[in-house]
Protein backbone atom coordinates (compact mmCIF):
# COMPACT_ATOMS: atom_id res chain seq x y z
CA UNK A 1 0.00 0.00 0.00
CA UNK A 2 1.45 3.37 -1.04
CA UNK A 3 0.65 6.37 1.18
CA UNK A 4 0.96 9.92 -0.07
CA UNK A 5 2.32 12.17 2.71
CA UNK A 6 -0.23 14.52 4.26
CA UNK A 7 -0.13 18.20 3.40
CA UNK A 8 0.28 19.12 7.07
CA UNK A 9 0.72 17.54 10.45
CA UNK A 10 -1.93 17.89 13.14
CA UNK A 11 -3.53 15.96 15.93
CA UNK A 12 -6.53 15.21 13.73
CA UNK A 13 -6.90 11.60 12.49
CA UNK A 14 -6.17 11.06 8.79
CA UNK A 15 -7.74 8.45 6.52
CA UNK A 16 -6.24 6.47 3.66
CA UNK A 17 -8.44 4.49 1.27
CA UNK A 18 -7.43 1.20 -0.34
CA UNK A 19 -9.17 -1.38 -2.50
CA UNK A 20 -10.23 -3.28 0.61
CA UNK A 21 -11.29 -0.52 2.93
CA UNK A 22 -10.17 2.58 4.77
CA UNK A 23 -7.39 3.04 7.32
CA UNK A 24 -7.58 5.64 10.08
CA UNK A 25 -4.21 7.04 11.19
CA UNK A 26 -3.02 9.50 13.79
CA UNK A 27 -0.46 11.87 12.21
CA UNK A 28 1.42 12.65 15.38
CA UNK A 29 4.88 13.90 14.44
CA UNK A 30 7.12 15.08 11.61
CA UNK A 31 10.67 16.29 11.14
CA UNK A 32 12.91 17.45 8.36
CA UNK A 33 15.81 15.35 7.22
CA UNK A 34 19.38 16.58 7.79
CA UNK A 35 19.28 18.47 4.51
CA UNK A 36 17.08 21.51 4.71
CA UNK A 37 15.55 20.69 1.35
CA UNK A 38 15.09 16.99 2.19
CA UNK A 39 11.75 15.26 2.60
CA UNK A 40 9.69 15.38 5.77
CA UNK A 41 9.47 12.23 7.87
CA UNK A 42 6.06 11.40 9.29
CA UNK A 43 5.07 9.04 12.08
CA UNK A 44 1.67 7.48 11.48
CA UNK A 45 -0.05 5.45 14.17
CA UNK A 46 -2.69 3.09 12.80
CA UNK A 47 -5.93 3.30 14.79
CA UNK A 48 -8.45 1.21 12.87
CA UNK A 49 -9.36 -0.33 9.56
CA UNK A 50 -12.84 0.08 8.08
CA UNK A 51 -13.55 -2.83 5.77
CA UNK A 52 -15.79 -2.46 2.74
CA UNK A 53 -17.73 -5.47 4.08
CA UNK A 54 -20.54 -3.24 5.44
CA UNK A 55 -20.58 -0.84 2.47
CA UNK A 56 -19.46 2.02 4.74
CA UNK A 57 -22.82 2.09 6.56
CA UNK A 58 -22.81 3.58 10.06
CA UNK A 59 -24.58 1.49 12.69
CA UNK A 60 -25.81 2.09 16.19
CA UNK A 61 -24.21 -0.58 18.35
CA UNK A 62 -25.54 -0.96 21.87
CA UNK A 63 -24.22 -2.98 24.80
CA UNK A 64 -26.39 -4.61 27.44
CA UNK A 65 -24.17 -4.97 30.49
CA UNK A 66 -21.44 -3.06 28.70
CA UNK A 67 -19.64 -1.54 31.69
CA UNK A 68 -17.08 -4.35 31.98
CA UNK A 69 -13.67 -4.33 30.24
CA UNK A 70 -14.82 -6.14 27.09
CA UNK A 71 -17.94 -4.05 26.62
CA UNK A 72 -16.02 -0.80 27.05
CA UNK A 73 -13.15 -2.02 24.88
CA UNK A 74 -15.41 -3.04 22.00
CA UNK A 75 -17.36 0.22 22.32
CA UNK A 76 -14.10 2.17 22.07
CA UNK A 77 -12.89 0.31 18.98
CA UNK A 78 -16.23 0.60 17.16
CA UNK A 79 -16.41 4.33 17.93
CA UNK A 80 -12.89 4.77 16.53
CA UNK A 81 -14.07 2.97 13.39
CA UNK A 82 -16.86 5.52 13.00
CA UNK A 83 -19.81 3.69 14.54
CA UNK A 84 -22.12 5.12 17.18
CA UNK A 85 -22.28 3.16 20.42
CA UNK A 86 -24.45 3.05 23.52
CA UNK A 87 -23.23 1.45 26.77
CA UNK A 88 -26.01 0.09 28.96
CA UNK A 89 -26.08 -1.06 32.58
CA UNK A 90 -28.64 -2.13 35.16
CA UNK A 91 -27.77 1.21 36.78
CA UNK A 92 -28.13 4.02 34.24
CA UNK A 93 -25.56 6.12 36.11
CA UNK A 94 -22.96 3.37 35.69
CA UNK A 95 -23.73 3.29 31.99
CA UNK A 96 -23.20 7.04 31.75
CA UNK A 97 -19.95 6.80 33.71
CA UNK A 98 -18.65 4.01 31.46
CA UNK A 99 -19.47 6.06 28.37
CA UNK A 100 -17.57 9.04 29.78
CA UNK A 101 -14.57 6.80 30.54
CA UNK A 102 -14.50 5.52 26.95
CA UNK A 103 -14.93 9.03 25.55
CA UNK A 104 -11.72 10.06 27.28
CA UNK A 105 -9.83 7.30 25.44
CA UNK A 106 -10.88 8.46 21.97
CA UNK A 107 -8.05 9.81 19.79
CA UNK A 108 -8.06 13.58 19.33
CA UNK A 109 -10.47 14.78 16.68
CA UNK A 110 -13.05 12.01 17.00
CA UNK A 111 -16.48 13.15 18.22
CA UNK A 112 -17.23 12.14 21.80
CA UNK A 113 -20.95 12.17 21.14
CA UNK A 114 -20.47 8.94 19.18
CA UNK A 115 -20.44 7.27 22.62
CA UNK A 116 -23.45 7.46 24.92
CA UNK A 117 -24.53 5.59 28.03
CA UNK A 118 -27.54 4.79 30.16
CA UNK A 119 -29.70 1.85 31.19
CA UNK A 120 -29.94 -1.64 29.70
CA UNK A 121 -33.52 -0.82 28.73
CA UNK A 122 -32.30 2.10 26.64
CA UNK A 123 -29.57 -0.06 25.12
CA UNK A 124 -32.13 -2.67 24.11
CA UNK A 125 -34.08 0.03 22.31
CA UNK A 126 -36.95 0.69 24.72
CA UNK A 127 -38.24 4.18 23.81
CA UNK A 128 -35.24 4.78 21.54
CA UNK A 129 -36.02 3.59 18.03
CA UNK A 130 -32.62 4.68 16.74
CA UNK A 131 -30.73 2.41 19.17
CA UNK A 132 -30.02 -1.29 18.93
CA UNK A 133 -29.06 -1.71 15.27
CA UNK A 134 -26.84 -4.44 16.67
CA UNK A 135 -27.13 -5.31 20.34
CA UNK A 136 -24.24 -6.88 22.24
CA UNK A 137 -24.99 -9.00 25.30
CA UNK A 138 -22.06 -8.64 27.70
CA UNK A 139 -23.59 -9.48 31.08
CA UNK A 140 -22.12 -12.09 33.46
CA UNK A 141 -23.56 -15.53 32.71
CA UNK A 142 -25.35 -15.57 36.08
CA UNK A 143 -27.52 -12.67 34.83
CA UNK A 144 -27.85 -13.91 31.25
CA UNK A 145 -31.22 -15.66 31.34
CA UNK A 146 -33.04 -13.12 33.50
CA UNK A 147 -31.69 -10.13 31.56
CA UNK A 148 -32.68 -11.50 28.16
CA UNK A 149 -36.09 -12.60 29.40
CA UNK A 150 -36.82 -9.12 30.75
CA UNK A 151 -35.73 -7.39 27.53
CA UNK A 152 -37.09 -9.92 25.01
CA UNK A 153 -39.80 -7.66 23.62
CA UNK A 154 -37.32 -4.86 22.89
CA UNK A 155 -34.87 -7.26 21.23
CA UNK A 156 -37.35 -8.77 18.79
CA UNK A 157 -36.10 -8.88 15.16
CA UNK A 158 -32.71 -7.39 16.09
CA UNK A 159 -29.22 -8.75 15.53
CA UNK A 160 -28.01 -9.93 18.94
CA UNK A 161 -24.28 -10.48 19.42
CA UNK A 162 -23.71 -12.73 22.41
CA UNK A 163 -20.23 -12.43 23.94
CA UNK A 164 -21.18 -14.17 27.19
CA UNK A 165 -18.98 -17.04 28.41
CA UNK A 166 -20.22 -19.37 31.19
CA UNK A 167 -17.22 -19.70 33.50
CA UNK A 168 -16.40 -20.83 37.02
CA UNK A 169 -13.28 -19.95 39.00
CA UNK A 170 -11.53 -21.91 41.72
CA UNK A 171 -8.25 -20.77 43.25
CA UNK A 172 -7.73 -18.44 40.29
CA UNK A 173 -8.22 -21.15 37.67
CA UNK A 174 -11.00 -20.82 35.10
CA UNK A 175 -13.20 -23.67 33.92
CA UNK A 176 -16.11 -23.86 31.50
CA UNK A 177 -19.59 -24.25 32.97
CA UNK A 178 -22.00 -26.78 31.45
CA UNK A 179 -25.04 -25.08 29.89
CA UNK A 180 -28.20 -27.11 29.39
CA UNK A 181 -28.87 -25.49 26.02
CA UNK A 182 -25.32 -26.31 24.85
CA UNK A 183 -23.88 -22.79 25.04
CA UNK A 184 -24.77 -19.30 26.18
CA UNK A 185 -25.50 -18.35 22.58
CA UNK A 186 -27.89 -21.27 22.12
CA UNK A 187 -29.57 -20.37 25.40
CA UNK A 188 -30.05 -16.84 24.03
CA UNK A 189 -31.63 -18.29 20.89
CA UNK A 190 -34.14 -20.20 23.02
CA UNK A 191 -35.06 -17.10 25.00
CA UNK A 192 -35.15 -14.81 21.93
CA UNK A 193 -36.66 -16.94 19.13
CA UNK A 194 -37.57 -13.85 17.09
CA UNK A 195 -34.08 -12.31 17.23
CA UNK A 196 -31.05 -13.06 15.05
CA UNK A 197 -28.44 -14.51 17.39
CA UNK A 198 -24.73 -14.25 16.59
CA UNK A 199 -21.93 -15.60 18.78
CA UNK A 200 -18.61 -13.72 18.58
CA UNK A 201 -15.75 -11.87 20.35
CA UNK A 202 -15.25 -14.49 23.10
CA UNK A 203 -11.50 -14.94 22.68
CA UNK A 204 -10.40 -11.33 22.20
CA UNK A 205 -8.27 -9.53 24.79
CA UNK A 206 -10.35 -6.97 26.68
CA UNK A 207 -7.20 -5.31 28.01
CA UNK A 208 -5.79 -4.84 24.51
CA UNK A 209 -9.11 -3.48 23.24
CA UNK A 210 -8.78 -0.61 25.72
CA UNK A 211 -5.50 0.57 24.14
CA UNK A 212 -6.73 2.59 21.13
CA UNK A 213 -3.68 2.28 18.87
CA UNK A 214 -2.84 -1.36 19.60
CA UNK A 215 -3.23 -3.89 16.77
CA UNK A 216 -4.84 -7.03 18.18
CA UNK A 217 -3.36 -9.50 15.67
CA UNK A 218 -6.04 -12.14 16.29
CA UNK A 219 -9.01 -13.94 14.79
CA UNK A 220 -12.61 -13.55 15.91
CA UNK A 221 -14.73 -16.65 15.31
CA UNK A 222 -18.32 -15.78 14.40
CA UNK A 223 -21.11 -18.36 14.64
CA UNK A 224 -24.75 -17.98 13.67
CA UNK A 225 -27.63 -19.78 11.99
CA UNK A 226 -28.51 -16.53 10.18
CA UNK A 227 -26.06 -16.00 7.32
CA UNK A 228 -26.85 -12.32 6.75
CA UNK A 229 -26.42 -11.48 10.44
CA UNK A 230 -23.18 -13.48 10.53
CA UNK A 231 -21.78 -11.63 7.51
CA UNK A 232 -22.71 -8.29 9.03
CA UNK A 233 -20.94 -9.03 12.33
CA UNK A 234 -17.89 -10.44 10.55
CA UNK A 235 -17.60 -7.07 8.83
CA UNK A 236 -17.98 -5.29 12.14
CA UNK A 237 -15.20 -7.40 13.68
CA UNK A 238 -12.79 -6.46 10.90
CA UNK A 239 -13.23 -2.78 11.68
CA UNK A 240 -10.95 -3.43 14.67
CA UNK A 241 -7.29 -3.03 13.80
CA UNK A 242 -5.53 -6.39 13.42
CA UNK A 243 -8.68 -8.52 13.62
CA UNK A 244 -9.67 -11.12 11.03
CA UNK A 245 -13.17 -12.57 11.18
CA UNK A 246 -13.51 -16.33 10.72
CA UNK A 247 -16.79 -18.01 9.76
CA UNK A 248 -17.38 -20.50 12.57
CA UNK A 249 -20.49 -22.06 11.08
CA UNK A 250 -23.77 -22.51 12.88
CA UNK A 251 -24.68 -21.47 16.41
CA UNK A 252 -24.12 -25.03 17.70
CA UNK A 253 -20.37 -24.44 17.28
CA UNK A 254 -20.45 -21.59 19.77
CA UNK A 255 -19.99 -24.02 22.68
CA UNK A 256 -16.46 -24.84 21.49
CA UNK A 257 -15.52 -21.18 21.09
CA UNK A 258 -16.95 -20.24 24.49
CA UNK A 259 -15.13 -23.12 26.23
CA UNK A 260 -11.82 -22.07 24.67
CA UNK A 261 -11.98 -18.86 26.70
CA UNK A 262 -11.28 -20.78 29.90
CA UNK A 263 -8.08 -22.18 28.40
CA UNK A 264 -6.93 -18.72 27.27
CA UNK A 265 -7.55 -17.25 30.73
CA UNK A 266 -5.45 -19.98 32.31
CA UNK A 267 -2.69 -19.38 29.75
CA UNK A 268 -2.84 -15.69 30.62
CA UNK A 269 -2.38 -16.55 34.30
CA UNK A 270 0.61 -18.78 33.58
CA UNK A 271 2.39 -16.36 31.26
CA UNK A 272 1.06 -13.09 32.69
CA UNK A 273 -0.06 -12.21 29.16
CA UNK A 274 -3.08 -11.25 27.06
CA UNK A 275 -3.51 -14.27 24.78
CA UNK A 276 -5.90 -14.63 21.85
CA UNK A 277 -6.21 -17.01 18.89
CA UNK A 278 -5.04 -17.06 15.28
CA UNK A 279 -6.17 -19.85 12.95
CA UNK A 280 -3.75 -20.83 10.19
CA UNK A 281 -4.27 -22.70 6.94
CA UNK A 282 -7.31 -20.72 5.78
Amino acid sequence: MHLEPPDFVSDEPATVSTNHGQYLFQVSHSQRSAKSDGPSIYRLTALSFRTTFNNNEVYMISFIGGTGPEGKGLALRFAIAGERVFIGSRDAERGLAAAKEVQELLPAGLPKDYIRGGSNEEAAGTGFAQLGDAVFIAVPYAAHKDTLTALAASLKDKVIVNVVVPLAFEKGRASATIVEAGSAAEEAAQILPESKIVSAFHNISAADLMVPDRSLDCDVIVCSDDDSAKTRIMGLAEMILGVRAVNGGGLANSRYVEDLTALLLNINRTYKAHSSIRITGI
